[in-house]
């Protein structure tokens, strides 16, 4: 695509020394979650936001500590709203002196910005805020543009986006977007598919005996690694985009001392698949692999099978116009057009796609840094962002956009 005259001058104004002096700022604000402190990022990016021209600001605060800023252009009529979000919090830091460089210093150094946050992910919040601030200063979209900085992406908190999307738009008065664009790092390319998850937890009830003779009881642990390489079986399937289906047997607890056959163990274990396959689906699967595999061995019984987690595998048509519209505003700035690929969670994205916003992550970072000790983002990419952010605030608040 050829950017318009006010595409073209609104990427002519963003600033990168603003945008990387904006992501070191944000990365030495320490919003570690948990404990998920937003005492000090969530008034800082408010004040950012409170000048700007043409621009409302509010303080969406379902709980208290959980203050999710959300400001909004208001377009001219007609186009549709668009959504560009992004999330507060970031993972503790870990054993800091593994670090080659402190976590919260946001040092610059090889291109990058080193820090704990800098690509999860905020290089794409201060990229997404001076797209947000250059919009509203050098043009009006024809339709809303929503930026929304949200808390407890980490711990899939409900006050955050989930919040925003069930009740917080309303509250406001607020449109509901018709397209959402979360800034996830995904070196520049887009995510459009993501994997489901069922979280279990086990608990199975054996019988004691001595270690010395172990045959004369059940060994609880043993039947628990049996029941769980069964539930391993079920996820055979393989999705295009997110790979193949997965089994994590993550916690496991059974067990007295050394010289006793345990008769009980519980575990926590991870299932992931792609679109196509139901919670429902699996854990139908599941109950039906746990009574036939109880049965074989009446010795031992499942007291407890519970799920305290469950989320649907999710995704969106890259064929939609709103995200041909985006991959086109990325290929004009980059020259390189975006791939499509998926992930293993959709995150904040969730709660706006289970609510029929049809959404995609598209951000700066390199996912596979996310979480990891010497995080850091590429400034180019940043500033980029910070680009494509613009024209496509622009770009997809058109009338023609809308589907």
């Amino acid at each position: 695509m050829n950017l318009t005259c006010d595409r073209a001058r609104v990427i002519e104004r963003i600033d990168p020394d603003a945008v990387i002096g904006l992501t070191q700022t944000l990365v030495r604000i320490e919003s570690i979650n948990p404990p998920a402190d937003y005492g000090e990022i969530s008034p800082y990016i408010e004040r950012w936001l409170a000048d700007l021209p043409n621009v409302e600001v509010r303080a969406v605060e379902p709980q208290p500590g959980k203050r999710n800023v959300v400001a909004r252009i208001r377009g001219k009529g007609g186009g549709p709203a668009v959504m560009v979000s992004n999330h507060m919090d970031v993972v503790p830091a870990g054993v800091t002196t593994e670090w080659d460089r402190p976590p919260f210093a946001a040092e610059i150094a090889d291109g990058r910005i080193w820090g704990r946050g800098s690509t999860d992910m905020k290089g794409a919040t201060a990229a997404q805020l001076n797209a947000f601030k250059t919009v509203a200063e050098f043009a009006q979209p024809e339709g809303d543009v929503i930026l929304a900085c949200t808390v407890d992406d980490e711990t899939a908190g409900e006050w955050g986006m989930k919040y925003l999307v069930e009740h917080g738009f309303a509250k406001l008065g607020w449109p509901m977007p018709e397209f959402h664009v979360l800034g996830e790092p995904t070196c520049l390319d887009v995510v459009c598919a993501f994997k489901g998850r069922l979280w279990i937890e086990v608990a199975i009830r054996g019988r004691a005996a001595h270690g010395g003779n172990p045959e004369r009881g059940v060994n609880a642990i043993e039947q628990m690694i049996r029941l769980s390489g069964a539930f391993k079986s079920l996820m055979n399937g393989r999705h295009p985009l997110v790979g193949p289906d997965t089994f994590n047997l993550g916690v496991i607890e059974g067990g007295k001392q050394v010289n006793m056959v345990p008769e009980f163990c519980k575990a926590r274990v991870d299932l992931r698949f792609g679109p196509g396959r139901s919670t429902d689906e699996l854990l139908d699967e599941i109950q039906e692999t746990a009574k036939r595999v109880s049965t074989t061995e009446p010795r031992f019984s499942i007291e407890n099978l519970t799920i305290f987690e469950r989320r649907e595998a999710v995704e969106v048509d890259p064929a939609h116009a709103s995200v041909q519209r985006l991959m086109a505003c990325a290929e004009s700035l980059t020259g390189k057009r975006p791939q499509i690929h998926g992930t293993l969670a959709s995150g904040d994205l969730y709660h706006s796609l289970r609510a029929g916003i049809p959404g995609i992550y598209w951000g700066p970072g390199n996912m596979a840094l996310a979480h990891t000790t010497n995080e850091y983002v590429e400034i180019a990419e940043v500033v980029t962002a910070a680009r494509v952010y613009a024209a496509a605030m622009l770009e997809l608040t058109e009338r023609s956009v809308r589907r």
